[in-house]
């Protein structure tokens, strides 16, 4: 019986070690942060999400697929690689708009002014019924 137990405590820490180490796959950002990301439209094209990120935020590892961003107000951010590595700093700008290939990261606010945008997820390829 001391065996059974050692056994499944073992492999109930390895589990648990399993996936302290990939939590991040897949992962939705309206699901792991609904104060920051509200879906404004969904349809088979497109997920349109408001995003309002307050100085101090922290984002969870998520992906994205392929995006446009189009800040309505600025502010600085930590980019954060899927390994959880900084990768860069970004002072966007109100106006700035960025387009993304698909992206798993993490960011940070680390700024002083709350950040406000909107993202445009693209599901499908528009031109796809056009033979392309």
């Amino acid at each position: 019986m001391l065996k059974k137990i050692l056994l499944l405590t073992v492999l109930l820490g390895f589990l648990g070690f399993v996936c302290s180490i990939t939590p991040a796959r897949a992962q939705d950002p309206v699901k792991l942060r609904p104060d920051i990301f509200s879906v404004k439209l969904e349809n088979e094209s497109v997920r349109v999400l408001e995003w309002t990120f307050k100085p101090g935020d922290k984002e969870l590892i998520h992906t994205h697929p392929e995006m446009v961003i189009y800040y309505l107000t600025g502010g600085k951010l930590r980019v954060y690689g899927r390994d959880g590595k900084l990768l860069r700093e970004v002072d966007a700008k109100a106006g700035d708009t960025y387009w993304y290939k698909p992206m798993k990261h993490a960011l940070e606010n680390i700024g002083s002014t709350t950040i406000h945008a909107i993202i445009v997820e693209l599901k499908t390829n528009p031109f796809k019924e056009y033979g392309d």
